[in-house]
């Protein structure tokens, strides 16, 4: 995908999240359909691959967003939110609301019986939203 692709779909994906405030996300209803789930779950195994070439990452953590929202919480959606935090974040200087999801995240661990990907969205949150970054965050930026 060019640039322009993945800049297209920050800003649908933007406007999307406008209807799913962040303090709702923790009332999505779970989602019913396991043939979806496993594709969701084979979406963010392509996360680490998708790295090496990095234009493709931020769309398949879009498509992971968008469906978690569209379909219900499954156990790949806490990774998801963590990594769209880290797009927010890193990309586009929006560290509050990176913190947001990636904290939505957590939450949202507790809620999940499958804890398949737990360890990844842990190390997503405690990698790129340390103690230090939280620290930052709540003096520089949350007034």
């Amino acid at each position: 995908p060019s640039q322009a692709t993945v800049i297209f779909e920050l800003i649908k994906t933007k406007q999307f999240m406008k209807k799913y405030p962040i303090e709702k996300l923790h009332d999505l209803p779970k989602m019913n359909d396991p043939s979806l789930e496993i594709l969701l779950k084979m979406l963010l195994r392509l996360v680490p691959h998708a790295y090496l070439e990095s234009l493709y990452l931020p769309l398949i953590i879009f498509r992971l967003v968008k469906a978690s929202c569209l379909y219900g919480v499954c156990s790949s959606t806490p990774s998801a939110f963590a990594l769209y935090g880290l797009i927010l974040a890193g990309a586009l200087g929006d560290l509050k609301g990176g913190y947001d999801y990636a904290m939505c995240a957590m939450d949202l661990l507790e809620q999940i019986e499958d804890k398949t990907d737990f360890s990844f969205t842990c190390l997503v949150v405690s990698t790129f939203f340390c103690n230090e970054c939280m620290r930052l965050i709540e003096t520089k930026y949350i007034q």
